[in-house]
């Protein structure tokens, strides 16, 4: 009850004795009911002036009519400590700084809690608006809480916070810097394209996995030395944007130029970097599938972690758990000590070697079997089990499959640069045997079959085919024919009369416009070959005779070159015949 109202009460209880008879004289109650009004009347104008001062203070924090701000009420900030605001400081900055680092955005909503908690007072002050606080002991109680949580707390979470933001910088900011700044860097430019070959100083290390019991580790046995020279390799995979600014078009499912190109098989890889050879005059190649173990390990550097760079797949590797089934842009995880980005997910990576055993016989720059049926490829991919992210962990396929999980990087001899022995025979990529000046016939068939031969009077040329080309389609003018097994495979033999008097160096010229797989003119012939885009090659030869072209092709699938390359000299070393 107010001072008001018990001054009130206490009167009018006088004036009530005051009526009773002899109680009090006339003069007493007239000076008290004098009295009485006039502490009514001074306690009146009081309060009214504590009204009109409340008033004038709940003006201060809204805005006039006119749009100009009122000085604003202070802030709690403003009675705490010197270090009881370093404290709140340190705590907002932090986990700022940690979410950066991190990439954990969550610690984004601590910083606000936080930044929420320095204006504290302001916050306070709206939620109270109009409520009333006549309890002072339980305002000096929230002013008391306020002042622990913005100062002595911050000192025990300050541990925390210095853990955090660790744990950000060596993750991520001293993790590339440091990795990629020690390891020579060697950068190539193809037109707008631009990619890294990290160099790999060479040294011994233990390949294959030990004897076990494991399906997934039975087939990487048994452990072998294997002693490697210096190499460059991709610091990531190739890209699609560099994958079309050499072939010109992109056959990956999910196109974006920053995610490696997917889609392509080892075939296609040659012809890629046939043509990237071409273009930068250097000898990129597929690493081999011990150089790319041995770079994947961190070479050197000998890192003995579960995967490429980490033993936590999630930070070093896109995979099933984690990639939302969808291939993801190159250099998003974290690198290996070398600095290189993907060895452990995103996409399974081709490698030159046919599949085979590993021998336990040590081993000096391995090639891995001279033939085979199966291309390796290491690093497990963005729809893979975590498994095949190890990279001991080999996978194989035939080399003309091609899916969306599947891409390449590219390694690089130290010298960039061909030999002698090389330059000779650069134009040779798809094969060594089907792409080279026809030689003698080989003595002995490769199958279980007879050649036999076509001959041509009209134009006087004659080639021999295998038997099993059985079905023959001669063409309407006798100009030549069509010797086919099935619609895929076939073989053209055909003469055609110059009347543009082109020379064969006009035809060597419009076809390495078209910039072939492998191309080359000599005396009076020209071989031509390159892929078809349907899953087939074609091997062609062009002769310029009396005025006459005569010209075969051979057509057969991209899995069949092994066998067809054995037999394209036998085919084509005496065509057109004498």
């Amino acid at each position: 009850m107010g001072k008001i109202e018990k001054a009130h009460l206490e009167a009018m209880k006088v004036l009530q004795d005051a009526k009773k008879p002899s109680s009090v004289s006339d003069d007493t109650v007239k000076d008290i009911k004098e009295t009485h009004q006039k502490f009514l009347k001074e306690h009146s104008e009081e309060k009214d002036a504590k009204q009109e001062s409340t008033k004038e203070e709940n003006a201060t924090n809204v805005e006039s009519d006119s749009g100009v701000p009122k000085e604003p009420q202070r802030l709690y900030w403003d009675g705490l400590s010197w270090w009881k605001r370093l404290g709140i400081t340190i705590i907002g900055f932090a986990f700022i700084v940690a979410s950066l680092f991190t990439k954990r955005w969550e610690y984004c909503l601590f910083a606000l809690i936080w930044i929420g908690f320095v204006f504290y007072g302001k916050i306070s002050n709206v939620f109270y608006k109009g409520k009333k606080r006549n309890d002072a002991s339980n305002h000096q109680v929230k002013n008391k809480w306020k002042k622990v949580v913005s100062g002595y707390l911050s000192l025990f979470l300050l541990p925390f916070i210095i853990w955090m933001c660790w744990e950000g910088i060596e993750h991520s900011f001293m993790k590339q810097t440091s990795t990629e700044s020690i390891q020579p860097v060697r950068e190539i430019s193809v037109g707008n394209a631009r990619f890294n070959m990290i160099l790999v100083k060479g040294g011994t290390f233990i390949h294959g996995e030990p004897e076990s019991d494991d399906k997934w580790f039975a087939k990487e046995a048994p452990c072998h030395n294997v002693t490697l020279s210096d190499f460059y390799i991709g610091e990531c995979e190739v890209t699609q944007a560099l994958w079309e600014e050499v072939m010109g078009e992109n056959p990956s499912k999910v196109k974006k130029s920053d995610c490696p190109v997917t889609n392509v098989s080892w075939n296609e890889v040659q012809a890629f970097i046939k043509r990237l050879n071409e273009k930068t005059s250097l000898s990129f190649r597929l690493p081999t599938d011990a150089e790319w173990v041995y770079a994947a390990r961190g070479g050197e550097h000998k890192e003995n972690f579960k995967y490429a760079g980490g033993d936590e797949l999630d930070e070093v590797g896109w995979n099933k758990n984690n990639s939302s089934g969808v291939v993801r842009a190159v250099k998003g995880k974290c690198p290996n000590a070398l600095g290189l980005y993907d060895m452990s997910g995103n996409v399974m990576e081709w490698c030159q070697d046919w599949y085979g055993p590993y021998s336990a016989e040590p081993l000096t720059n391995p090639q891995g079997p001279a033939n085979g049926k199966y291309k390796v490829g290491h690093g497990g991919a963005w729809k893979a089990s975590t498994m095949y992210c190890q990279p001991s962990v080999r996978a194989a396929d035939y080399p003309w499959a091609a899916y969306d999980y599947l891409g390449f990087r590219l390694a690089l001899d130290i010298s960039g640069k061909k030999n002698a022995d090389e330059a000779e025979s650069s134009d040779d990529a798809v094969s060594d045997d089907a792409l080279q000046e026809p030689v003698a016939p080989i003595e002995e068939p490769v199958a279980d079959f007879e050649y036999k031969y076509y001959y041509n009077s009209r134009f006087d040329f004659e080639i021999y085919y295998p038997s099993f080309f059985d079905k023959m389609k001669l063409s309407y003018n006798r100009d030549g024919c069509k010797l086919s097994r099935d619609e895929q495979t076939y073989l053209l033999a055909y003469g055609m009369h110059n009347a543009l008097d082109e020379t064969l160096e006009d035809k060597y010229k419009e076809c390495k416009a078209k910039n072939p797989v492998y191309c080359r003119m000599k005396n009076n012939w020209l071989v031509v070959s390159d892929y078809t885009g349907d899953g087939r090659i074609y091997y062609e030869k062009t002769v310029l005779r009396d005025g006459v072209f005569l010209t075969a092709t051979l057509y057969f699938p991209i899995e069949e070159e092994p066998f067809f390359s054995k037999i394209i000299p036998e085919i084509f070393t005496d065509f057109p015949g004498k």
